[in-house]
């Protein structure tokens, strides 16, 4: 299964030199750094193992394991890595098992005659064992400086991730908290609303003070003075002729 830009690596078990076993879990927890050549004892190769060798300790204080690959056997690894006085692993993948699960073996033309070759390649993997960052078909000149950048970089961000989440998981409570708190103090407020209203209430009744919608003593005083008013004096004689 070929590997694939920002997902886990797939399986794999691959020997390196020092009798180290390699696989997508044995290096959980550390950037791995994986740079695939073509050919030990070679000038190229020669020279990007030395440039990794010189950088290496700047890759472990960032965090950042690494290993050589390519088809060489594991008697020629040791002798290519005494020479040069390798401080890191290489890992011996005569099966091509390795190879093409990166997608670095190439179709080259050599002295007219077409033959599979290894690109020359490059991988980031994150702590977590996800793929973030390849070079394919580099150059050497720069190139470990370049990685170098890239692995800085990724620590960096990923702590940055690590110290959001952990405010996150922190805040969280806190923010619950927080809301069931407003929630209690408008159900406090609702409440003492209510109790202000029905106080109110009873102390319109307490003094005296008629329900709302009542009428009023005054408008049934103006009701009844409205019955009583006086006789015209035209009547009161009239009524007096008629009791003669």
């Amino acid at each position: 299964m070929p590997v694939v830009l920002n997902k886990h690596l797939p399986e794999f078990e691959a020997k390196a030199t020092n009798n180290i076993t390699v696989t997508q879990e044995s290096h959980k927890g550390k950037m791995l750094v994986l740079f695939f050549y073509p050919k030990d004892h070679t000038p190229g190769c020669t020279t990007e193992a030395m440039e990794f060798r010189d950088k290496y300790k700047d890759f472990v204080k960032a965090g950042a394991e690494v290993f050589g690959v390519s088809r060489d056997n594991m008697k020629s690894h040791d002798d290519f890595k005494a020479k040069l006085e390798l401080p890191f692993e290489l890992i011996s993948d005569n099966e091509e098992k390795l190879c093409h699960g990166f997608g670095v073996v190439k179709n080259k033309i050599m002295y007219g005659k077409k033959v599979k070759g290894i690109e020359r390649s490059t991988f980031l993997v994150d702590a977590n064992g996800v793929l973030r960052q390849e070079w394919r078909g580099l150059k050497v000149p720069g190139h470990v400086d370049e990685v170098l950048k890239a692995v800085k970089a990724l620590k960096k961000s990923t702590a940055a991730a690590a110290k959001a989440a952990a405010a996150a998981a922190v805040g969280a409570p806190r923010a619950r908290a927080h809301r069931e708190r407003g929630r209690d103090r408008g159900q406090d407020g609702a409440r003492d609303l209510r109790q202000a209203a029905e106080a109110a209430r009873r102390g319109r009744h307490r003094r005296g003070s008629p329900p709302v919608g009542a009428r009023s003593p005054r408008h049934h005083l103006r009701g009844r003075l409205r019955v009583r008013r006086p006789v015209p004096p035209a009547q009161v004689a009239l009524a007096r002729r008629a009791g003669r």
